[in-house]
């Protein structure tokens, strides 16, 4: 068993993923299985933004290193 924890709950694309990977694990003789654990008050970026205020620090740091990059293009 893998558990891991994300704010966000997972995608549909990102689940299809672990199922992907859990069926090819099978294959080489493998039995496992994925849970992720989620923070359910997080349902889009707004909560994200409300519930996790460090975040906009960490934001405004990768928003200006992508700006720079943008300008030296």
């Amino acid at each position: 068993m893998i558990e891991t924890s994300n704010i966000f709950a997972q995608c549909t694309s990102c689940s299809r993923e672990f199922v992907m990977l859990e069926e090819y694990l099978k294959t080489l003789g493998k039995k496992v299985k994925f849970v992720v654990k989620t923070d359910e008050a997080v349902s889009g970026f707004t909560d994200l933004k409300e519930l996790y205020p460090e975040i906009k620090g960490i934001m405004k740091k990768y928003e200006r290193m992508y700006d720079k990059l943008k300008k030296k293009k």
